[in-house]
Order: structure tokens, then sequence, then C-alpha cells
């Protein structure tokens, strides 16, 4: 890590492309008669539920209110009440609907949280206002819609910390199959993208077989905020890259490697 070589700019971030969201609860007598698809995501720089209603009663929904579980970081909506744009017609009607979340120290319960973990899943409560209906659901949240853009880090601070943890903390994986190939400017436009801010990269001396190696910084959002420190390793010739996390927040040390796999299988 000392030893990086000379680097031109970074490239600009790939264009955000919207999650795929997924039904998390089917139109019922229970929710009402109001279905909802669902995921978290980065819209605008921002993290969101993303939402599309579809009302399947007699009447309109003009107003729903939106209470989430704690959570191992305090994910909750800013407002309990949903902004709709106007009401979700009745009959088959459809609308969308952006929920702005953020991370609440009041929300933060990690008494039951797996530090094997590779996913996390927000249980949602939604009531409509005019019927007084509560439904319930849950959604996935991906690790990365939590990274804040102010992961920025000098890199004399970055090789102090990394020095800091022990090796025996770091936890590991490797990806064959790289949908992109074995091109570090690839994994860099990915996960500079997501908000890990690019710390260095260089050659390996003396390797057997030639290797690369890029270091990356990630910090989550709320309070405290959560360090992760990102080597990633490419050997000329092969189609694959190992993964190397390094945090003093072991208990997330998982979840952060998960994430970053799946960024890299990503197109």
């Amino acid at each position: 890590l000392e030893r990086s070589r000379p680097q031109a700019a970074p490239p600009p971030p790939a264009p955000q492309r919207r999650r795929p969201k997924t039904v998390v609860c089917q139109p019922s007598a229970q929710s009402g008669g109001l279905g909802v698809a669902a995921c978290f995501d980065v819209v605008d720089g921002r993290p969101v539920l993303d939402l599309d209603l579809s009302n399947r009663s007699q009447a309109p929904v003009r107003s729903l209110a939106i209470q989430f579980n704690k959570s191992p970081f305090g994910v909750a909506p800013t407002s309990a009440q949903l902004n709709l744009a106007s009401p979700v017609p009745p009959n088959g009607g459809r609308a969308p609907c952006l929920v702005p979340i953020a991370c609440a120290p009041q929300m933060v319960n990690r008494a039951t949280y797996d530090p094997n973990a590779t996913t996390l899943q927000i249980q949602i409560a939604m009531k409509n206002n005019d019927t007084g209906t509560v439904f319930y659901y849950a959604v996935p949240l991906p690790f990365d819609v939590l990274w804040s853009p102010d992961s920025a880090v000098e890199r004399s601070s970055f090789i102090e910390t990394w020095k800091s943890i022990d090796d025996a903390l770091e936890v590991v994986g490797t990806i064959t199959d790289l949908p992109t190939g074995a091109s570090i400017e690839a994994a860099q436009h990915k996960l500079v993208a997501k908000h890990a801010f690019h710390v260095a990269r260089r050659s390996v001396p003396n390797a057997l077989e030639a290797t690369e190696v890029v270091y990356f910084a990630i910090k989550t959002l709320g309070t405290p905020p959560y360090q992760f420190l990102v080597e990633l390793s490419f050997k000329a010739g092969f189609n694959a890259c190992k993964v190397c996390v390094k945090t003093t927040a072991q208990p997330f040390a998982n979840l952060a490697k998960a994430a970053i796999e799946d960024i890299l299988r990503s197109p």
C-alpha cells in the first residue's frame, strides 16, 4: 500500500440503475385490498424505500402511514406519513411513492443480530388512515444503501487503521467468473458508484503471478458511523478477485463483504 503507483483520475461514478422492486404484500382482505411492491434504493443521492402501490379495493387510498421495526442500523422513515402525489385509484389503480429514510439512534436494536448474517431485512407496518386497516410486510435492505457519500480518508490514516486491525479479524472471500472480467477499472467504477472511496492501487512486488491490488474505504450512515477497509486483489490471467475486509465493527464484516461481492457480480 505504501508503494502505490501514480494514478490517473478515477473513473466517473457509473449511472445509477434503479433496483427492481419485488412484491412484498399481495392485495388481500388483511391489507384492505392494497398491494405493495418495494425495494430499498438510493435515488438522487438519498436512501429511500421505493414503493409501487396497487389498490384492488372499491375506494381510493388517500392517506397512508408507515412505521419500521427497530433494526441493527436504526433505519426509519423520515416521516410517518407517505407523501402520495395523488390518491391511489380504486379497482386496480397504481401509484409510485418514494419514502426517504435515515438512520435514527432510537431505532437501533442489535440484540438479535447474527454476526454471520449477509443480508438485512426491515419489518414494516403500514396503515390506511381512511379505514384504519393495518398490515405488515418485510423488505430486504441491501447494505450499500446505507453507505455514506462522505467516506473519504487520507491514505496515511487508511494505512494506520489497516495495520492496527489484527489480520486474524480479516474477512476474506473469492469471486470467480466476474461479468466484467478481472478489471480493476470496472471494479472501481462499480464501487465508487455506491459511495466507496478509492484509496490506492499498487502492483505486488515479487509475486509468482503478476498481481495488482486496489484499496477502498467505506463508511456507513448513522451514529456512530462504521468504517470498512477493503482490499481487492487481481491476478493476471485469472477472471477472479479476492476480497478482504477489515473493520473494528466486526459484527458487520460479513455483511460488508457480501455487499461488495454482490456489487462486483453485477453486470
